[in-house]
């Protein structure tokens, strides 16, 4: 089961402020939480790079330690990886 918080990925933030001029207008991106078998992954998008980098972590839940984490360059490759490090868990549990 996952859930995806990107649907206002093309929220309008207005005007940023650069250096003391106005810049681009900003994006603001959600991120993609996934909860499965005692663990949580969230997708976030990093804003500083061109292009996007997708970072995901992978934590158990109740924990603030990180048991797998990454960087790919779509949000469907860091999905595909988030799901095989937590589809590995499915088969203990089933």
């Amino acid at each position: 089961m996952w859930q995806d918080n990107s649907d206002n990925q093309n929220k309008y933030q207005g005007p940023s402020l650069v250096k003391g001029k106005y810049g681009a207008p900003r994006v603001k991106h959600e991120s993609t939480v996934i909860r499965r078998n005692g663990y949580v992954a969230e997708i976030i998008i990093g804003h500083d790079t061109m292009p996007q980098i997708f970072h995901y972590v992978v934590q158990r839940e109740n924990s603030t330690g990180i048991v797998y984490w990454g960087q790919e360059v779509s949000h469907q490759r860091a999905m595909e990886c988030v799901e095989d490090f937590l589809s590995q868990y499915d088969a203990k549990q089933a």
